[in-house]
């Protein structure tokens, strides 16, 4: 009787140690393939804190779309390295460097981070300027399976935040009044926010 119930142990201790093993393997290959922290938003702050200064306060506008107004972030060499700061998790930036070198469009269809182009320094402090098109576990600042998807958003006054996913269609309807308040058309604001919203 005893032998049998110390097999039994030795069974389910080896099962345990064998899915605990396999658990922490993939979460390894999980994170050697998805890296935390790639893209800090907040790094994105200096570029547009020094256009709006050379701007009288304006941030870039470009007539091809919002995504052609990032690359006017960037048009200097010497910031070209902000694209980085300008893309969402597992983006690197290709589209906006593609654009950047050949002068063609920026595709904002494949754009992972969205901008909010006609705003100014002096709009409302409140208003999302950049924010990430999708959630990701844990955000780009702490990603992981088991977290909850937040997103990143940049806002005017050049505050940096995170919303929960749960929270996100909340936060879309006060930015839509804001938005509505500065001017921008009900088409406008849709073609902001609509891909964020399932």
């Amino acid at each position: 009787m005893l032998g049998h119930s110390k097999k039994r142990t030795t069974l389910i201790l080896g099962w345990v140690l064998f899915i605990s093993s396999a658990l922490i393997a993939m979460f390894a290959v999980w994170k050697r393939l998805h890296p935390a922290h790639q893209h800090c938003m907040r790094c994105a702050i200096g570029p547009f804190e020094a256009y709006a200064d050379s701007n009288d306060g304006n941030y870039p506008v470009s007539e091809r779309g919002w995504g052609d107004a990032l690359v006017e972030l960037v048009k200097d060499p010497q910031l070209e390295f902000a694209i980085h700061f300008l893309v969402g998790v597992d983006d690197d930036g290709s589209n906006m460097r593609r654009a950047l070198r050949t002068g063609g469009d920026v595709q904002e269809s494949q754009c992972t981070r969205i901008y909010v182009q006609g705003l100014t320094a002096k709009s409302p402090g409140s208003i999302a300027l950049l924010f990430d098109r999708y959630a990701v576990g844990g955000g780009d600042h702490g990603r992981s399976l088991f977290a909850k998807p937040l997103r990143e958003v940049l806002t005017v006054d050049m505050s940096h935040i995170m919303i929960k996913e749960s929270a996100w269609p909340e936060y879309v309807r006060r930015q839509r009044e804001l938005l509505t308040n500065e001017g921008f058309t009900t088409q406008q604001i849709d073609d902001i926010y609509a891909s964020t919203i399932n």
